[in-house]
C-alpha cells in the first residue's frame, strides 16, 4: 500500500513539473503580433522560432497560430499550393487545441483555396464541414455561398442558382448589404450565359447599385466579371457600360488599376470605331494620374498607334521610348517578384526541416512518456496481481510495433520532402536563363509550364504512391521545359505500351525524374555532338518494365569531370531513392527492383541504362 502511494505521488509530481515547465517556455516567446509580416525574410524565420518552441512545449494553439500566419504569407505570395499545406497544418492543431470556431474559420479557408486551385471535389468537402459547424450566421452563410460557387464551377448553374436566390434572401434578413449585392452580381452572370438579358440586366443593376466603399477586392472583381458579362451580352453598350462602372468604382478602395484597365479598354474601343481624338482626350486625362507602370506603359503603347495613324510620327516615336523605359521596368519588378518568391520558398524549405525535427523528436517523447506510465502501472501492480504484467506486456508489443511503423511513415515522408525542394529550386533556376535576356515572352511561357510542374510537384508531394499516369504527366513536363533550354543538347522519345493501364499502377512520386535529371545534367550537357534521351514503358509477364536510356557521356566521364563536393550530392540523391523503395517495399508490400548500367561499355561516350522492374 505504501509502495502504491509512493507511485501516485511520483506520477502527480511529474505532471506539475511538465506543466511548470512548458509554462516557463510560454513565458519567454516572443508574441506573434510582433511579426514583422512586411518582411518576408524575417517574418518567416520569427514565425519558424515561435512554432519551434509551441511544438517543445506541445502548445498547440499557438502552433496552429504560426501556420496561419504561413499561410497567409503565401497566399499574398499566390503560393497557393504552400498555403494549403499551412492551412491543414493549422487545422489539425486548431483541433488538438478544441478550439471550435478557429476550425470553422480553416475549414472555410481551404474551401476558397482549394477552389481557386480548380480542386472541386476537395473544395465542396471543406465548404461542407464549414456549414455544419458554423456557429455565426455570417460564416455559415459565406461557406453557402462557397458552395455555391462550385457547383456553377462544376457545369451545375440551375443548381448554383437556386443556392443563390436562397442566399440572396439570407444575406437581405441578416442585413449583410455587400455580400446581397455580390449575390446579385453572381446572379447577372449567370443570367447572362444563359442568355436572359432582362434578369442579367435587372441584378447587376441592382448589385452594383449597392456596393458600398467597404467593398472588399474580392467583391470589386466580382463586380469586374459581371460588367465583362453584361458586355458580351451587349457588345454595342461597351463604351457605356465600361464608363458607368468607372463611376461606380471611383468610390470604391483600391480600385485605381480597375479605372485604369477600363480607360485603356475604351481607348481601344474609341480607337476602332475610328474616334482618334476621343481616344487621345482619354489618354491626356489619365495617364498623368497612373502610377502604375504595366498599366502606364499600355497608355504610351495605345498613344504611340493613335499619333502614327494621324500622323504625328515624332509624338509617337516619343511615346515608344516611353514604352519601352516603361517595359523594362516592369520586367526588373518581375525579376524582383521572382526572387522574393524563391525567398520564400527558400524560407519554407527551413521551417518544414526544423518542424520534422521536431516533430519526430515529440513522437519519441510522447512514446517514451507512454512506456513509462504503463511501467509505472505495472509497477504498482504487481503487488496485487500478475496477470497485469501479462496484459501490460501485450499493449507494449503493440505500442512497439506501432512505433516502428510511424517512424517507417515518416522517414518515407521526410525523404520524400528532401526531393521536392531540391527539384523545384533546380528549375527555378533556369527561368534566370531567359530573364537575364530580357526575353519577355520565353520568361512568361516558361513560367506558366513550371507553375503547372510545381502545382503537380506539390500536389504529389502529400501522397505516398500516385498513379504511374500521374507521374509520366510531371515527367512529360519536366523533359519538355529542359528540352525548351537544352535544345541543341538533347531529342527525347517517349514511348509506352498501349496494354498497361497506367492509372491502375502505383508507384512513389518523383521515381523517374531524378534519373532524367542525372541524364539532363550529367550526361548529355558535356557531350559535343546532340544527344538522345529515351523513356519506354513495356509490359511484363506479371508487371512493368520502365527503361531509361541516354547515349552521354556515360557515368565514368561524368564522375572524372565532377567536383568532390557534386560528386557526393549525386551519390546521396541515388541513396535517397534507394531508401525510398525499400521503405515503400516495407511498408506496403510492393516490388520494385532499380538497376544502373553502362548502355554501350565499349563506347567513348557509354551512356546509362536503368532499368525499373514493378512486380504487380
Amino acid at each position: 500500500m505504501r509502495l502504491s502511494l509512493l507511485i501516485i505521488s511520483v506520477l502527480f509530481s511529474q505532471v506539475l513539473l511538465g506543466q511548470e515547465k512548458r509554462q516557463s517556455a510560454n513565458s519567454s516567446w516572443p508574441s506573434l503580433d510582433e511579426v514583422r509580416l512586411q518582411d518576408t525574410d524575417a517574418a518567416l524565420n520569427e514565425i519558424s522560432s515561435i512554432l519551434e518552441a509551441a511544438l517543445e512545449a506541445q502548445d498547440y494553439q499557438v502552433a496552429g497560430d504560426c501556420y496561419v500566419l504561413l499561410a497567409n504569407i503565401y497566399e499574398n505570395n499566390d503560393l497557393e499550393d504552400l498555403a494549403i499545406g499551412r492551412r491543414i497544418s493549422a487545422l489539425s492543431y486548431y483541433q488538438l487545441a478544441s478550439n471550435l470556431p478557429q476550425v470553422t474559420q480553416q475549414y472555410q479557408a481551404l474551401g476558397k483555396l482549394y477552389k481557386n486551385t480548380n480542386q472541386l471535389d476537395q473544395a465542396k468537402a471543406n465548404y461542407t464541414y464549414c456549414v455544419d459547424m458554423a456557429k455565426k450566421a455570417e460564416v455559415k452563410l459565406n461557406c453557402k455561398e462557397g458552395l455555391a460557387d462550385v457547383l456553377l464551377l462544376s457545369g451545375e448553374s440551375d443548381k448554383s442558382l437556386e443556392y443563390y436566390d436562397a442566399l440572396d434572401a439570407d444575406y437581405l434578413s441578416n442585413n449583410i448589404p455587400q455580400s446581397n449585392a455580390r449575390i446579385k452580381l453572381k446572379k447577372a452572370k449567370i443570367f447572362a450565359s444563359k442568355k436572359n438579358e432582362g434578369a442579367a440586366l435587372e441584378n447587376y443593376k441592382r448589385g452594383y447599385e449597392n456596393y458600398s466603399p467597404e467593398a472588399s477586392d474580392e467583391d470589386i472583381a466580382i463586380l469586374e466579371e459581371a460588367k465583362e458579362s453584361m458586355i458580351k451580352l451587349e457588345p454595342v453598350e461597351d463604351i457605356p457600360i465600361r464608363q458607368q462602372n468607372i463611376e461606380i468604382q471611383s468610390s470604391l478602395p483600391n480600385s485605381k488599376i480597375n479605372i485604369d484597365r477600363e480607360n485603356i479598354k475604351i481607348t481601344e474601343s474609341l480607337v476602332n470605331s475610328g474616334n482618334l481624338d476621343e481616344a487621345i482626350a482619354v489618354i491626356d486625362d489619365n495617364i498623368g494620374a497612373s502610377t502604375e507602370p504595366n498599366i502606364k506603359k499600355e497608355y504610351y503603347k495605345l498613344s504611340a498607334d493613335i499619333n502614327a495613324k494621324k500622323g504625328n510620327y515624332e509624338a509617337a516615336l516619343n511615346d515608344l521610348k516611353q514604352y519601352e523605359t516603361l517595359k523594362k521596368q516592369v520586367i526588373e519588378e518581375k525579376t524582383q517578384e521572382q526572387n522574393e518568391l524563391i525567398n520564400v520558398l527558400k524560407g519554407q524549405r527551413l521551417i518544414d526541416l526544423k518542424t520534422k525535427d521536431l516533430t519526430i523528436e515529440s513522437n519519441k517523447i510522447a512514446y517514451d512518456s507512454s512506456i513509462s506510465k504503463w511501467q509505472n502501472w505495472i509497477i504498482a501492480l504487481l503487488s496485487l496481481l500478475l496477470l497485469g504484467a501479462l496484459v501490460a506486456f501485450y499493449f507494449i508489443y503493440r505500442n512497439v510495433k506501432a512505433r516502428k511503423q510511424a517512424n517507417q511513415l515518416l522517414m518515407l515522408k521526410s525523404l520524400r520532402a528532401q526531393m521536392n525542394p531540391h527539384f523545384i529550386f533546380n528549375v527555378l533556376n533556369s527561368i534566370n536563363h531567359y530573364i537575364s535576356k530580357n526575353d519577355e515572352r520565353s520568361a512568361n511561357k516558361y513560367l506558366s509550364e513550371f507553375s503547372k510542374l510545381m502545382r503537380k510537384v506539390l500536389q504529389d508531394s502529400q501522397k505516398d504512391l500516385i498513379t504511374l499516369e500521374d507521374e509520366l504527366e510531371m515527367t512529360e513536363i519536366y523533359l519538355k521545359l529542359e528540352h525548351t533550354r537544352f535544345s541543341d543538347k538533347f531529342d527525347y522519345t517517349i514511348n509506352i505500351d498501349d496494354r498497361i493501364d497506367l492509372k491502375e499502377i502505383n508507384i512513389p512520386p518523383m521515381m523517374i525524374q531524378p534519373f532524367l535529371e542525372n541524364a539532363v545534367w550529367h550526361g548529355l550537357r558535356y557531350k559535343e555532338e546532340k544527344g538522345l534521351i529515351n523513356l519506354e514503358v513495356s509490359s511484363l509477364n506479371d508487371g512493368i518494365r520502365i527503361v531509361i536510356s541516354d547515349n552521354g557521356i556515360g557515368r565514368s566521364q561524368s564522375k572524372s569531370l565532377k567536383t568532390k563536393n557534386q560528386q557526393s550530392y549525386q551519390s546521396t540523391g541515388l541513396k535517397n531513392i534507394a531508401n525510398r523503395l525499400d521503405l515503400v517495399n516495407d511498408i506496403y508490400g510492393k516490388s520494385y527492383d532499380i538497376s544502373i548500367d553502362d548502355l554501350d561499355p565499349n563506347h567513348k561516350d557509354s551512356g546509362t541504362l536503368i532499368t525499373i522492374i514493378i512486380n504487380q
